[in-house]
Order: C-alpha cells, then structure tokens, then sequence
C-alpha cells in the first residue's frame, strides 16, 4: 500500500468569537482547542476552551464546565451537595 503525502497548514488553533451574555451584552472572547482539559479527581479529556475578560469573585476566577466537558469527564453535578461526582458508566442513549 502506498502513503499519500499531502502538504500540512499548521496554526495557532484560536480564533475571535462573538458572545451573547445573558446581561444582554455582546462581548469578545477567544475559543482555543483542541486541549487537553482535566478537572481534578477525573480523567482528562481533549476539547475547546473559550476565554472572556471577567472579574473575579473574592478575588478568585471561577471556570464554567459546559455538559458535553462534565459528560465527557464521566462527571455529574449532585444535587444533594452541589459538588461533583463520578458516574461510572456514560449514558449512550
């Protein structure tokens, strides 16, 4: 068999995006991916992260974890503890 050889562009794996908050302002962010993200006690998984310009709360920012990340991370939001926890089998219905 034989190997195709086609030439390869690489980039810087960002780009500009627009944002719809719900404050009702547009704002400017940067998406970036593919990565690697790995939430702590959970196993790592590739994905896109997207950076804002945001103030810290107490002096600390706050990330937000989408679902597809939390699912992907085989991880859950209890409801009894508002903490994460481990699912052990993905939902593949």
């Amino acid at each position: 068999m034989g190997r195709i050889v086609t030439p390869v562009k690489i980039e810087n794996l960002s780009r500009k995006v627009e944002l719809h908050l719900a404050t009702e302002e547009t704002v400017e962010g940067e998406a970036c991916g593919p990565i690697y993200i790995q939430i702590a006690g959970f196993p790592s998984i590739a994905g896109e992260v997207l950076f804002i310009e945001m103030k810290p709360a107490d002096g600390e920012y706050e990330p937000l974890i989408d679902y597809i990340t939390l699912e992907q991370s085989q991880a859950a939001v209890s409801m009894m503890g508002h903490r994460l926890t481990h699912v052990r089998y993905m939902d593949m219905k």
